[in-house]
This record gives structure tokens, C-alpha cells and sequence, in this order.
């Protein structure tokens, strides 16, 4: 059988699961006439067509998922890209810097487990709950960052449909959740918090107490939400890790030389170093009154909104300028970030004109990490951008070519709205251009909550009739290659 693209198999999967959701409304309105006409030969002969086609299209996308693996696996093993769809993409971000664990090696325990991790995968893309890319970075930390299995046993747990409905009740209810489960929920739960007490004990630092947040709602695994408001995910390296760190391997080009013949070679051994990612815990808490809780429908849905974009707007400013310190470290800040020997300074002092924006770009365009650059500038400076030279201009070559919101000098832009705008205030750094897969982003698998059950008030300590939220996550960045970047300072 010839080797389908990732594409290809996409597209019978989005069919498939379309198919999946008419047979499935089929039957639905079949069981409803069924309760109410009663018996019917003809009813139920339906009912049993629509089951049946039901099977055969779940079971022609479990074939699909397994294709889908492992044409991926493949291309992992060979360590060949191609580059006609997003999906490969994703495959270069994710290079893995870990030795890969053959079949025959794993423990049974483990194999156990990752089975267990990969059907939770592949139902959570049937069913939407989570996109393929997402279930990529999934694949990927379970099969080669997880030599215990607790991340493959993680995912599973919490996606659990009935861990799903017991989390729903657990923030509704609080107290008197328990009173109100059904008989699959109260061991859900327990599962969920067992493992996060072995993924505690195993990892050197980090929060424990909570209890994690379902697949349908976790931002650090949807991967989808953040990207939304946060250019700088949709184009750094994106890495998840089961643990708190993430060792990388980088290394300088090595020394090549021409000599005579018989002549000894020359020690061309390159720089290795291994820049190191530390996570950093991020916090959010929401307060709600007691009747909100009570009357909230969808609150998974409203949850994630609320979560994500919370993380997004923190992001947007610690990605960029983040200490390292209990934050990430950002571009822009401290010995981890960009350094001088990566600015390029405005001609004139307190001015910013196009001449400055050719500079910069020049500093990286005769470099390998060209043909992957990216410009990124706040919403503000790309409009004062717009206006150095007239749409009508017979001298200058226009800078947007194809209208403000197209790319810059050629080159694909976003907007990155806590950059700087003071194009005329020295040491203002008011533009970024580079391959962004030279900056990393470590976001550790299984964000948590913990639910407050009472809020008391300020004047006599008693409840106020509302409870609280505390979500908490962990991300990391590094610069893990500063020459794939150049940015512009104001002198």
C-alpha cells in the first residue's frame, strides 16, 4: 500500500468522524421513537443497520489512527521532513533530543500503560475533544519522554468521562459533590489523584494537591487556545514534558578545511552546549458566587476561555521579558535572552525610519535561519511602519506589498501586542526578526486546580456565599539558538 500523506489521512479522518456524528443523531432519534411508539419491527431493524454502520466507521478510523502513527513514526525514525502541511511542521519543531525506546524494550507495566495512552488519543480526536496536533506532542512525550508510564496513565485517567463529569461536580457542588456522584466517579477521581501523587514523588519540585484539570479543558495539552492571542506559540518550539525540566543539545557549525594530499586533518570539533529549561509555575485564581455555581451550564466550556486566555495575556508579556526566576525567561531579559551581539541600533538617536528595518533584516538574511524568519513588532509600531513610505511613492519600493496586514520586506509577520511602540524613545526594542524555532517553549503536561469551597470576608472572617478557583500550570523558555534572531534597538 502506497504511503499516504498526513494530509490525506487527515481528510478521511474529518469525513469519518462526520459520518460517526450523523449515524450517532440517527440513532439517537431511533432510541426517542422507540421509547415513545414502543416495539416496532421496522424501528428496531433500523436501529440495528444504524449500529451497525456505527462499528464499521469507528473501526475504520481506528485503522486510520493507526496509519496515522505510523507514517509518523516513520518519519521520526528516518528523520525525514517534508513540508506539505502544517502537520510536518509540527514534526520539525519536535526533533527529540532523548534516544528512542524500541517496542522490545518496554516494560509491561509501560506498554500497558502507552496502549492505554494511545487508544485515549485516539478517541479524544474522534470524538473533537482534542486536535491532531495536540495528540502529536501527546504521542511524542508518552512514547519517548515517559520511562515510567505515569504521563501515559495521566492521560488516560483524565480522560475518563466520568472523571470528566465528577471534576463538573466537584467545582458546582464542592462539599457535597460526593452525595451527588454516580458510582464510576468517586474511583475516577481517586485514580486521578493517585497518580498525581506518583508524578509528585518522581518529579524534583513542583505543586501537589489539586487535582488535574480533563483533557476538554487542559490549555497545556489543547495547545490551541493560547495560540489563538499568543503569536509566539504558533511559531516557537513548542515542547511538552512530563517532568520539570527539558535538557537541549545545541552546537556551533564545525570547522571544515582544504589541505594537501596526506596531509593530517585539522580539529574542526564544534562547541557543544546544552542550554537547560527549568519550568516556572504559573497561577491564576477565580472567584464565583455560590448561585453562579449553582445555575452554570457548559462551566467546562467557560472554564477553558476563561483559563487560557489568563495564561495567554501572562505569556505575551513573561515570554518576552520574563526574569528566568520563577518566570520564564524571556527574550529580552537577563543572561539567558538576546545580548547585544544580536541588536542592531536605529542610525539616528530617538528616530526610527525604514533604513533601520532593512539593517536588522539584513543582520540574519544571509544566514541559514533566513527562509524561516518571521517579523514580530506590536500592533502600534507595524502602523507607524505603515506610513514610512506613501502608497504612491515612484521612489521608494513599497515595504507592505500586499496592504498593512500582509508580510513585511517580504518576509511573514505578527503582531505582538506587549512589545514596545516607542519607535523614538532610546533603548526601546521595537522589532524582532528570526527563525522562532530557536526559541523554546516547555510546557509540563497536566495543569491543576483546586477548588476553594468558602471565601471569607474582610470584616468578621465570615463566608460570603462564594467560592474560589486556583489553577495553577508550569512553562519554561529558553533562547536555545540567539544567532537565528536579530532585533531593533532605539538609539
Amino acid at each position: 500500500m502506497p504511503q499516504r500523506s498526513f494530509g490525506a489521512i487527515k481528510a478521511e479522518q474529518d469525513t469519518l468522524r462526520a459520518r460517526v456524528g450523523q449515524l450517532v443523531d440517527q440513532k439517537r432519534e431511533l432510541e426517542i421513537k422507540l421509547d415513545v411508539d414502543g416495539g416496532d419491527a421496522g424501528l428496531e431493524e433500523r436501529k440495528a443497520n444504524v449500529e451497525r454502520g456505527l462499528a464499521k466507521a469507528s473501526k475504520q478510523l481506528e485503522t486510520l489512527g493507526d496509519e496515522y502513527r505510523a507514517e509518523l513514526r516513520r518519519r521520526v525514525d528516518e528523520g525525514t521532513v517534508s513540508t506539505e502541511s502544517e502537520q510536518d511542521q509540527i514534526d520539525r519543531a519536535r526533533v527529540e533530543t532523548e534516544p528512542r525506546v524500541q517496542a522490545e524494550q518496554i516494560a509491561p507495566h509501560r506498554r500497558q500503560a502507552l496502549d492505554g495512552a494511545m487508544r485515549t488519543l485516539e478517541r479524544c480526536q474522534r470524538d473533537d475533544v482534542m486536535n491532531s496536533r495536540a495528540a502529536v506532542a501527546m504521542e511524542a512525550v508518552v512514547r519517548s519522554r515517559d520511562p515510567m508510564g505515569l504521563t501515559a496513565r495521566y492521560l488516560t485517567a483524565v480522560a475518563d468521562p466520568a472523571y470528566n463529569s465528577a471534576f463538573g461536580k466537584l467545582l458546582q457542588y464542592a462539599d457535597t459533590a460526593a452525595m451527588r456522584m454516580t458510582a464510576d466517579e468517586p474511583a475516577a477521581v481517586q485514580r486521578v489523584t493517585a497518580i498525581e501523587s506518583e508524578r509528585a514523588m518522581v518529579d524534583a519540585t513542583g505543586a501537589s494537591g489539586g487535582f488535574g484539570l480533563p483533557i476538554a479543558i487542559d490549555p497545556t495539552i489543547l495547545l490551541t487556545g493560547a495560540g489563538a492571542l499568543n503569536p509566539i506559540r504558533e511559531l516557537a518550539d513548542v515542547r511538552q514534558i512530563s517532568t520539570y525540566t527539558l535538557r537541549l543539545v545545541s552546537a556551533n557549525t564545525p570547522a571544515a578545511n582544504y589541505g594537501a594530499e596526506l596531509t593530517e586533518v585539522a580539529d574542526g570539533s564544534p562547541t557543544l552546549v546544552q542550554p537547560t529549561v527549568t519550568t516556572a509555575k504559573g497561577m491564576e485564581f477565580i472567584p464565583f458566587s455560590i448561585e453562579i455555581g449553582e445555575d452554570w451550564q457548559g462551566l467546562q466550556q467557560e472554564l477553558l476561555k476563561l483559563l487560557t486566555d489568563g495564561q495567554a495575556v501572562l505569556d505575551a508579556t513573561m515570554f518576552l521579558t520574563g526574569t528566568g526566576s520563577n518566570q520564564p525567561q524571556g527574550l529580552f531579559s537577563g543572561a539567558g535572552g538576546l545580548q547585544t551581539t544580536q541588536r542592531t541600533q536605529t542610525a539616528t538617536s530617538s528616530t526610527t525610519v525604514i533604513g533601520d528595518l532593512y539593517a536588522v533584516r539584513q543582520a540574519i538574511s544571509s544566514t541559514r535561519f533566513w527562509k524561516n524568519a518571521t517579523f514580530a513588532a506590536s500592533p502600534t509600531a507595524w502602523d507607524v511602519f505603515y506610513r514610512y513610505v506613501a502608497q504612491a511613492s515612484t521612489t521608494d519600493p513599497l515595504p507592505f506589498t500586499q496592504g498593512r496586514g500582509g508580510p513585511f520586506l517580504g518576509t511573514p509577520k505578527v503582531e505582538w501586542s506587549t512589545m514596545s511602540a516607542a519607535t523614538t524613545v532610546t533603548g526601546s526594542k521595537v522589532a524582532i526578526v528570526g527563525d522562532w524555532s530557536g526559541f523554546v517553549i516547555a510546557d509540563r503536561v497536566g495543569a491543576s486546580v483546586e477548588l476553594i469551597p468558602h471565601l471569607f470576608g474582610s470584616a468578621n472572617r465570615f463566608p460570603i456565599g462564594a467560592r474560589g478557583l486556583y489553577y495553577y500550570w508550569r512553562t519554561g523558555t529558553a533562547v536555545s539558538k540567539p544567532s537565528a534572531f536579530a532585533y531593533l534597538e532605539v538609539k
